[in-house]
């Protein structure tokens, strides 16, 4: 772009003196070189075409209000003056008038000329530029095209002066000049930046305008009734008679422009109040729609809400009531702006005071334009309310809050801005729902990091570590439903030759179910150490847990002891699922009676649990499992179940445990094909590997 504007300012530099040096010839040669004449008008042409492009260039990346650009109409307006004013006190400056062309008498004057002209040139052009802006800063379709129209008809009125003398015009260029009067006219009465002018832009507008006018108005007549060619005029004219043209038809149009805007600006000035109210609803209304991005406290929304309010609405005191959600008891006054909480009670307590049952009955409006002071006894809450307002907020059918305005004068409230009240209160709701919205989210952000946390914590309860024997290969998994869950696993180092496998079912998911879960290993890891019969120490954990587990839960166990010497497996159950056992590529369903912890105080837990003792073989599997597993669904809602899970154990028992484990996961994963996990799953492979027992 800077490149650009120096090569046009390069141009233009060149134009200048060539037009400088073939002046310079004309006064050496004469007016009979017509070659050399009509060059010249072509070079004139391209300066006036080189300067309109570098003000443009220029002024495009100047930010200008309506009133600075008027300012910068007066200047140039003003050096345009001080121009003829000079070349009028300048002597020796001389033009002679041969055939229809003008002559220099001197090489002074020819430098003169030329220095002045292309000023003039060049203050017109930019006075051009600057009506442009103003015409097109509120555009529309219609704009463009009549601007350009009126471009057209001014350069085709300017250049139908190509040959003629001074002051001599044809009847094609008056016809020009007519249409360019009436596209004047056209784009004069177009004046929207007026409509947006603040009443302080507008004084400044008028000031301006004062002086503007009547110095446009007398240059207009100066460039359109003087022809005398040793007049100021006489340098535009020795210039070309387009450029003369040219300027005259600017300074027309901005005569007519000018003049037209500084009527619309003093007619508009009554109607200014009205309009300064629309804008500060407007400017309000947008101030809230950014609050609803960005306001995160509810205390920080319902303080500029407030705040709002007596803007908008031009009050004295403000309260908002809104709707208590969480327990249903009612509204509260959740903020207030010009009035204590004391002053509203007061209002509440009048019995002739129903503005708030009104509206909360009707869910409308009510506005009480002249309130009694009568009723109000305090003094100074009837100096401060002598009308009220007061609207609902709304919400899905529902009234969620309202606020109240009031105002220190009788008809307070205007009716006609009713609507921009309800505006307001539907932005109100908006904001207040989001900063429901907003609290809410954060509250859960807040929760499932602290979930993530006890997700965390669970995962270290249980065993980091496998046991490690010779006789021995063991491995397990686990898989929440949620970021917690109730399913649970263990061993326990019973002594050297012996170690416990537990693993149980806490019913339910999530927070509670986990609560439960690190109490039983917490219980498993004291009692595997006094008690080493397995149906023993399940009779203590019952004890123990009943009537600290909620009724409405239980847990499912089932613990095994095995001696690591001579493979026996002792194993009890507590309503859990069956272990499966393969020996010999037989399976079998291991289930000794019992039923859950937590559902009985003791007697008939006691008489229902049953012990069994399992010779292990070697390369013998046994599973515990969860019902996570067999009870997984897939998108067709079937069940995984017993009889596929078994299936699969036998199609992977000659394989180590921890394939084993892998594999079977894997495939309820499959089969569930990654969509919502029901449950928590849990699972348990451990191998029998002496080969040299008896």
């Amino acid at each position: 772009m800077k490149a650009k504007k120096v090569i046009f300012i390069i141009l233009s530099s060149l134009v200048i003196v060539q037009v400088f040096l073939i002046d310079v010839v004309l006064k050496s040669l004469g007016p009979e070189s017509i070659g050399l004449y009509t060059i010249k008008q072509f070079l004139l042409i391209s300066e006036i075409a080189l300067f309109y492009l570098i003000i443009n260039k220029i002024e495009s990346k100047i930010e200008r209000n309506s009133v600075s650009k008027i300012g910068i109409l007066l200047i140039l307006t003003a050096a345009i003056l001080v121009i003829f004013g000079l070349l009028s006190f300048i002597p020796g400056i001389k033009f002679d008038l041969s055939s229809q062309y003008i002559i220099a008498l001197n090489y002074f004057t020819v430098i003169i000329s030329n220095i002045f002209s292309t000023l003039i040139i060049f203050i017109s052009v930019y006075f051009f530029v600057i009506l442009k802006n103003f015409i097109l800063s509120y555009r529309r379709k219609s704009t463009i095209r009549n601007f350009i129209l009126l471009c057209i008809s001014i350069s085709l009125t300017s250049l139908t002066y190509f040959y003629t003398g001074v002051g001599k015009s044809t009847s094609f260029s008056m016809l020009l000049m007519v249409i360019s009067i009436i596209l004047m006219l056209i784009h004069s009465f177009r004046l929207p930046w007026v409509i947006y002018l603040s009443r302080k832009e507008k004084y400044y507008t008028i000031g301006y305008l004062i002086l503007l006018c009547p110095m446009i108005i007398f240059l207009v007549v100066v460039l359109g009734s003087s022809s005398n060619i040793n007049s100021p005029v006489g340098v535009l004219y020795y210039s070309s008679s387009i450029v003369r043209e040219l300027v005259f038809n600017i300074f027309l149009f901005g005569t007519i422009y000018l003049n037209v805007a500084f009527i619309s600006t003093i007619f508009h000035l009554p109607t200014q109040d009205i309009f300064d109210k629309k804008l500060v609803e407007i400017s309000s209304l947008h101030n809230l729609s950014r609050l609803v991005t960005q306001a995160f406290d509810f205390r920080d929304l319902i303080e500029e809400i407030n705040k709002l309010s007596l803007t908008v609405c031009d009050g004295s005191c403000t309260w908002i009531e809104i709707k208590n959600k969480k327990n249903n008891s009612g509204f509260y006054i959740a903020g207030s702006k010009n009035i204590s909480l004391d002053e509203i009670n007061e209002l509440y307590s009048n019995s002739e005071f129903k503005i708030s049952e009104e509206v909360k009955n009707n869910k409308k409006l009510v506005y009480l334009e002249n309130i009694n002071s009568k009723l109000l006894s305090n003094e100074n809450l009837s100096k401060k309310i002598k009308s009220l307002i007061a609207f609902p907020l709304i919400s899905h059918s529902d009234l969620i809050g309202i606020i109240y305005i009031g105002s220190n004068q009788q008809y307070g409230f205007d009716k006609e801005y009713f609507n921009i009240i309800t505006t307001f209160a539907d932005q109100v709701t908006i904001s207040l729902e989001n900063a429901e919205l907003l609290e809410k989210s954060f509250e859960k952000e807040r929760i499932e990091r602290e979930l993530l946390l006890a997700q965390k914590m669970q995962q270290k309860l249980l065993p980091q570590k496998f046991p490690e024997h010779p006789n021995l290969d063991i491995y397990a998994f686990t898989l929440p439903a949620y970021e917690v869950g109730g399913d649970f696993y263990d061993f326990s180092t019973i002594n050297e030759n012996k170690i416990g496998i537990i693993l149980g079912d806490v019913s339910g998911k999530g927070i509670s179910a986990a609560f439960y879960m690190s109490l039983i290993k917490g219980m498993f890891q004291a009692l595997s150490k006094i008690y080493e019969s397995p149906k023993e120490l399940l009779i203590n954990i019952n004890k123990s847990i009943y009537g600290i587990i909620d009724k409405n839960s239980f847990v499912s166990l089932i613990y095994g002891v095995l001696d690591l010497i001579k493979g026996k497996l002792y194993l009890s159950r507590a309503g859990h699922c069956p272990m499966i056992w393969i020996s010999n590529s037989n399976i079998q369903q291991i289930k000794p009676k019992g039923i859950g912890v937590g559902l009985d105080s003791g007697d008939i837990f006691t008489n229902t649990i049953e012990e069994i003792e399992l010779q292990l073989n070697s390369n013998d599997v046994c599973v515990l499992y969860t019902d996570g597993i067999t009870e997984a669904r897939n998108k067709k809602n079937e069940e995984f179940g017993l009889e596929k899970f078994i299936q699969l154990i036998l199609n992977n028992y000659n394989n180590k445990a921890f394939t084993i484990c892998n594999n079977l996961i894997d495939e309820v994963k499959s089969f569930t094909e990654q969509d919502t996990q029901f449950d928590d799953i849990t699972l348990v492979v451990f191998k029998w590997k002496n080969f040299e027992q008896n």
